[in-house]
């Protein structure tokens, strides 16, 4: 479990979003991707001194990108208000590094509808990049393409990967990925994403378990009780004690029929891509992210229907329009609340506490 609630009298840090002016020897990266540009070339040095680093660094490919798409990651989830998968993960990449050493290349194979990405032990956001064109030009040729992601430490939101999918290609997707067994029944979870015109592509994101994890962990960083029916006790019995759930198990949404999608996406993200189950994963360290699995399904509506996005859409748009026409006023669409946090976010910076500011440094002594 995370370390024990820091005084609750500290007040966040601001950390803007802006770009900053280019600087005369050069444009300046974002603070999140200079970390780990340092950390993957060697330049913040672990204990130990240059000496005790993994050999083999791949300078070259750090520098084509990989810092920035796991930078990416993390600030997509901090703007949209996802504090349990933005810079809370970011010390656990480090010692995904320290510990396991680079992250390996991920191996792309492809035939007919298929792509997959063995990555070997590495960050998820790296294979998915690895394979997404492949998966799109699948797509586009077939109507509809699978990307299975094998191997993988999937460690951010995973509507991340569907977001973008639909908002740059125009393609519906669903995403599964698999997890520790961390709820009462082997856990999962599950994204889905429709691209709209003109707007931001309505996204729905939803773990098996009736609260995720990562938000679990900053209750019990926090001291914060959790909601009854999250969690039971390592005997069974229910808790509002998060420290008490992170030993013991969560509980699916919905009861049994929440564990009926936690058990279909165990066997899409897990059986169908090859890689391990979430009851073989019990006995890996919470501290960094665990081997998982994770499958890709994307959709080009116009080829399925055999008609145009315009039709399709206006067909769509009269659901959504349905939905919050409602007389209570309080219905809304998935993902809405992401959006207000998105633009508060670009206008007012994001906050930052400061035992997690504390934490990431920790990690760069």
């Amino acid at each position: 479990p995370p370390p024990p609630p820091a005084p609750a009298e500290e007040a966040p840090v601001r950390v803007s979003l802006e770009t900053p002016a280019e600087p005369p020897g050069g444009a300046l990266q974002h603070p999140v991707e200079t970390c780990f540009v340092e950390w993957v070339n060697g330049e913040a040095e672990p204990e130990g001194g240059p000496g005790d680093q993994h050999p083999g660094v791949d300078e070259e490919r750090a520098e084509r990108g990989e810092a920035g798409i796991i930078a990416d990651v993390i600030t997509a989830a901090e703007r949209d208000g996802c504090a349990s998968h933005g810079l809370f993960r970011l010390p656990g990449y480090c010692r995904t590094i320290r510990e396991d050493g680079p992250f390996p290349a991920p191996v792309v194979e492809e035939e007919r509808g298929v792509v997959r990405v063995d990555a070997k032990g590495g960050i998820a956001a790296l294979a998915f990049e690895a394979g997404r064109q492949k998966l799109v030009s699948k797509s586009e040729s077939n109507g509809i393409a699978a990307c299975s992601l094998r191997n993988i430490r999937h460690f951010s939101a995973l509507w991340f990967e569907v977001e973008k999918l639909a908002s740059e290609h125009g393609l519906v997707a669903l995403a599964f990925v698999n997890s520790k067994a961390f709820v009462s029944h082997a856990g999962g979870s599950k994204r889905t994403a429709f691209p709209r015109y003109g707007k931001p592509p309505l996204v729905w994101d939803q773990a098996s378990s009736l609260m995720a994890r990562g938000e679990i962990q900053i209750a019990y960083r926090d001291g914060h009780p959790l909601p009854d029916g999250v969690g039971v006790r390592e005997d069974g019995t229910p808790t509002l004690d998060a420290q008490e759930v992170l030993r013991g198990a969560q509980s699916t949404f919905g009861g049994h029929k929440g564990t009926a999608i936690a058990l279909m996406v165990e066997l899409l993200a897990a059986v169908v891509t090859g890689s391990p189950l979430a009851v073989e994963l019990v006995d890996e360290p919470e501290t960094k992210p665990t081997v998982n699995g994770e499958l890709i399904i994307a959709l080009k509506p116009e080829q399925i229907s055999g008609q145009e996005m315009a039709l399709l859409s206006l067909r769509a748009e009269s659901l959504f329009e349905h939905i919050l026409d409602d007389p209570t006023g309080g219905t809304r669409l998935p993902g809405e609340r992401r959006l207000r946090n998105r633009k508060l976010a670009a206008e007012n910076g994001i906050d930052v506490c400061e035992p997690l500011l504390r934490d990431i440094e920790e990690e760069f002594r």
